[in-house]
C-alpha cells in the first residue's frame, strides 16, 4: 500500500500560509508577484505578450481617470462624500494597477500608482479628521505622511515611498532650523521615525536614500540643539555629549552597511569618525578646565529637554547596538566586543546625567 499523505484540516480562510515557516510575505499581492517570477524564470509561466497587456493597459486607463476624478473632486471643493469615494477609488485602483504593472515588467508604472494610492490615503485621512473636528495642523500633517510613506515602503519595499517619506521629513527639518516650525508633541517620536527611514534605506540599498536620510536628520538635529541652546533648554556640554554619542553611532553603523555590502559607506565612515572624535576632544578639554568661560553653566538644563536628550542618546545606542550584532553576524566582531563599544559610549551620557 501506498504511504498515507498528510491531510490538511479544511480550512475556510483561503489567506492562510501554506508553509508553517513562510519567508517574508507569504500572503497578499506581493507573495503572489514572486510566485509568477519564480515560474518565469523556471519556463513554467511566459511573460505575457501585447495581447496580455489588455489588462494592463484598461486598468491604466480607469487609475488615470480615476487620479484626474480624484484632483477634480478635492481641487473644486466637492461634498465630503465625493471627496472620499474618489479616494477609496483611487486607492484600490492604484493597488491593483500596480500589481499589473509589476507583473507585466513595468516597475516605473507600479511605483508612480503606489504612490497615487499613498497620496489618496493623505486626502482621506484630512477631509475625514476635519468633518470629525479634528483638523490636521501642519506638525501633524508631516508626521501623518511621513509614517505613512514609511509604512507603505516596509510592506512593499519601495524606494519611491521612502523617498516621499524622507521628503516629508526634510520639510520637517527646514522648517524647524529656520525656526517656523517646533516639534511639539511630536518630540520624542520623530528619532524613531528618522531610524525607521535609515533601516529601510540600509534594507533596499539606496545609497540616496541613506544620504538624504543622513543629511535630513542632522539638519534636524542641528536646528533642535540650536533652538534649545538659545532657549536655555540645554547647555553646550550636553550638545558636545550628545554629539560624541550620535557621531559615534554614525560611525558604527556605516562600518556595520560596509559589511552588508552597501555602497558608498566610506563617506559615512569618515563623517562619523570625525564628529565623535571632535566632540571628544571638547569633552576633553572640558574634563582638564570644567570652569572655563566656554563650559559656564553647563548644568542648568530644563528637565524636560534633559529627558528628551536622554531619550535621543538612549535611541542611538540602541541602534549602536544593532549596528554591532549586525558586524558580529559577518564575523567582524566578538560578542564582547559589540558589549564594549556600546557600553563605553554609554558612560558619556550616564556619568554627565550624574554628575
Amino acid at each position: 500500500m501506498p504511504p498515507k499523505t498528510p491531510t490538511r484540516p479544511f480550512i475556510a480562510n483561503d489567506n492562510t500560509p501554506l508553509s508553517k515557516t513562510p519567508g517574508g510575505d507569504s500572503v497578499g499581492w506581493n507573495a503572489m508577484l514572486r510566485e509568477r517570477q519564480q515560474q518565469r524564470q523556471s519556463g513554467e509561466n511566459p511573460v505575457p505578450t501585447d495581447n496580455g497587456k489588455i489588462g494592463l493597459v484598461l486598468s491604466g486607463l480607469i487609475w488615470a481617470g480615476l487620479a484626474v476624478f480624484f484632483v477634480w473632486s478635492f481641487y473644486s471643493g466637492q461634498s465630503v462624500g465625493t471627496r472620499l469615494f474618489s479616494a477609496f477609488s483611487l486607492i484600490w485602483s492604484g493597488l491593483w494597477t500596480r500589481f499589473l504593472a509589476i507583473d507585466h515588467g513595468r516597475p516605473r508604472l507600479g511605483e508612480l500608482c503606489l504612490l497615487s494610492s499613498f497620496v489618496a490615503f493623505i486626502g482621506m485621512l484630512v477631509t475625514a479628521a476635519t468633518q470629525l473636528g479634528l483638523p490636521l495642523d501642519l506638525p501633524a500633517g508631516i508626521f501623518t505622511m511621513i509614517s505613512a510613506a514609511l509604512l507603505v515602503s516596509v510592506i512593499n519595499r519601495s524606494k519611491l515611498a521612502l523617498m516621499v517619506a524622507i521628503g516629508g521629513g526634510l520639510v520637517w527639518a527646514g522648517l524647524q532650523f529656520d525656526g517656523l516650525l517646533q516639534s511639539g508633541s511630536f518630540g520624542m517620536a520623530i528619532p524613531a521615525l528618522w531610524a525607521g527611514m535609515m533601516l529601510q534605506a540600509v534594507r533596499l540599498k539606496t545609497h540616496m536614500g541613506l544620504l538624504t536620510c543622513v543629511v535630513t536628520a542632522y539638519i534636524w538635529l542641528i536646528g533642535s540643539a540650536m533652538g534649545s541652546l538659545q532657549n536655555g533648554g540645554l547647555s553646550g556640554l550636553y550638545l558636545v555629549a550628545g554629539a560624541a554619542v550620535i557621531g559615534t553611532m554614525h560611525y558604527r553603523a556605516s562600518k556595520a552597511a560596509e559589511d552588508e555590502g552597501f555602497k558608498g559607506t566610506s563617506l559615512h565612515v569618515t563623517a562619523g569618525w570625525l564628529i565623535a572624535n571632535g566632540a571628544l576632544l571638547c569633552l576633553a578639554n572640558y574634563s582638564f578646565d570644567p570652569a572655563a568661560a566656554v563650559w559656564s553653566g553647563s548644568q542648568d538644563v530644563a528637565q524636560i529637554h534633559k529627558l528628551a536628550w536622554a531619550a535621543i542618546m538612549a535611541l542611538a545606542l540602541f541602534c549602536m547596538f544593532i549596528a554591532g550584532l549586525i558586524r558580529r553576524k559577518h564575523k567582524r566582531m566578538s560578542l564582547a566586543g559589540v558589549a564594549m563599544t556600546t557600553l563605553l559610549p554609554a558612560l558619556i551620557p550616564v556619568f554627565l546625567w550624574y554628575e
